[in-house]
């Protein structure tokens, strides 16, 4: 019996699109990739580490410059299952989006900036 590294190669898997999105991080992006003759052997971007997903055994990281997390698929999911991991990925998708602009509106403007910039350059000293 070969093993999941050796028996998939990089042409063997097709990346994630908005019609075939990871089933682990719902990511749509490419990023993840996906076994073109199994579905149920998934290489996740987003989480290269154990996430502890009922339905899915990790298999550990990749090798090589590749990093993602290997997953296979324990049973197969159900619609309604489907669609709450989708729901909770998209809370917290939304979550983080809502985080990262509140951690941008509290950054200085553009004219502070450049009252900062000019308090530092007036500091600074040139040597000869």
């Amino acid at each position: 019996m070969t093993s999941l590294n050796s028996q998939y190669s990089a042409r063997k898997f097709s990346p994630t699109k908005s019609h075939s999105p990871c089933p682990i991080c719902d990511d749509i992006k490419g990023k993840c990739r996906i076994a073109s003759d199994n579905q149920d052997f998934v290489l996740c971007m987003t989480h290269p580490s154990d996430v502890g997903l009922v339905d899915w055994k990790y298999l550990g990281e990749t090798n090589g410059g590749y990093f993602a997390g290997k997953y296979v698929r324990k049973r197969p999911e159900s619609e309604a299952e489907r669609q709450e991991r989708r729901d909770r990925n998209l809370k917290l998708r939304m979550m983080q989006q809502k985080a990262r602009r509140n951690d941008l509106a509290k950054l200085p403007d553009a004219t502070e900036r450049d009252r900062l910039y000019q308090s530092y350059l007036q500091k600074l000293v040139l040597n000869d």
